[in-house]
């Protein structure tokens, strides 16, 4: 259950720093192939050696005028959806059985849907030695041998089952030709960005006000904040409503006043929402506050089936909840009570027999809480 209150504008300071803060990260994700399937080749090449460099070789053997035809896929990656693409890098090692072998080498980078770029289009992809060949688009402006990056990579296509290498053709010159490969890679560096990266969030009791204030180093589609409270750290309602300043890349420093936290201990945590409701919380944090109030509960112990409550206080007591609990926290019965300001007593009658024991009695409203024991006999 979420209780609303109404936010005053007086309450907000924020604070704007300009200091620049980049929000957006570069990660790189490199993955070998998982599959290996013939498009109509002489011979077939596996995938069970390909993932490390160590010389394992993954080789065909062709006669002459035989060749390999096929594709590399399923390197299983997950770049995130609104990622961007910067840069991708195609690692190809192997080696070849002799210099006088080859006819034709042909090997392209297919997106999976139609799209393909040249990598090799030569006799000599490796030269009768171990050998490494690197095929990156940071070398070429943002384009690997024909495919740009806009368009036509993007996370959908990688992410695809279908992208991968596709062995066009490696066809033999003699016979007892052989051709290796010790291992294939594809190197994806993209850039995501964070909605809001929060700095901290911190929370102060002053002058029984709970004093919130958080930063935030960049904000993207950013629409506000829910400050939302709780007596006990696991059941929290939203309480207030801050608004965001939807795209910033400089530092903002937030603060808000609380001027009514809970009697003892006031949790609150921060529900961020962005334009699309797409939201995420901050950790918990808590204040402490005096109790500004005096209760007592008579008679205690209790021999009858009433007692009551008397809450001496200068502040408003308004729709006090009130419950009986057992030791373990297990819910006896519940009664709502209203007054006026001034010293408040609520009798609490006992409608059903409850067995003799320890039990607290708890109290609250949307401003302060209490918790007192009572002995029945």
């Amino acid at each position: 259950m979420q209780r609303k209150f109404i936010l005053l504008k007086k309450n907000i300071i924020l604070i704007f720093l300009l200091i620049t803060q980049i929000s957006s990260y570069s990660t790189t994700v490199t993955n070998t192939p998982s599959s290996y399937t013939n498009n109509g080749g002489d011979a077939s090449f596996g995938v069970g050696n390909l993932s490390s460099s160590n010389n394992s070789r993954n080789c065909v053997n062709l006669n002459k005028d035989e060749d390999a035809k096929g594709y590399f896929r399923g390197f299983g990656f997950a770049i995130p959806a609104d990622a961007v693409i910067t840069n991708i890098t195609v690692t190809l090692e192997g080696l070849w059985g002799a210099n006088d072998q080859r006819e034709e080498t042909k090997i392209r980078l297919d997106n999976g849907s139609g799209k393909q770029t040249q990598l090799v289009d030569d006799k000599t992809l490796f030269d009768n030695i171990e050998s490494t060949k690197n095929y990156s688009s940071n070398e070429s402006g943002g384009v690997i041998h024909g495919m740009t990056l806009v368009g036509q990579l993007t996370p959908t296509i990688i992410n695809g089952a279908n992208f991968g290498i596709r062995i066009e053709e490696i066809k033999a010159k003699k016979n007892g030709t052989s051709f290796c490969f010790d291992y294939i890679a594809i190197s994806i560096t993209y850039m995501t960005t964070v909605p809001v990266e929060l700095i901290d969030f911190t929370a102060r009791s002053i002058n029984g006000n709970a004093i919130l204030n958080w930063s935030t180093a960049s904000e993207i589609n950013n629409d506000y904040f829910l400050i939302e409270k709780s007596i006990n750290g696991y059941d929290f309602f939203t309480a207030y409503k801050v608004g965001g300043n939807g795209n910033s890349t400089k530092i903002i420093i937030y603060e808000f006043i609380d001027s009514f936290p809970f009697t003892g201990v006031s949790y609150y945590r921060l529900k961020q929402v962005d334009i699309n409701n797409e939201f995420e919380y901050s950790d918990i944090v808590s204040i402490y506050s005096e109790n500004q109030f005096l209760v007592k509960i008579y008679p205690n112990p209790l021999s009858t089936n009433s007692f009551n409550i008397e809450i001496i206080s200068d502040d408003n007591w308004n729709n006090v909840l009130v419950v009986m609990l057992n030791l373990l926290g297990q819910e006896i019965f519940t009664k709502i009570s209203v007054r006026v300001v001034g010293d408040y007593i609520i009798t609490v009658d006992i409608l059903e027999k409850v067995p003799s024991g320890v039990y607290y009695i708890q109290g609250t409203n949307n401003k302060y809480l209490f918790k007192n024991k009572i002995l029945i006999k």
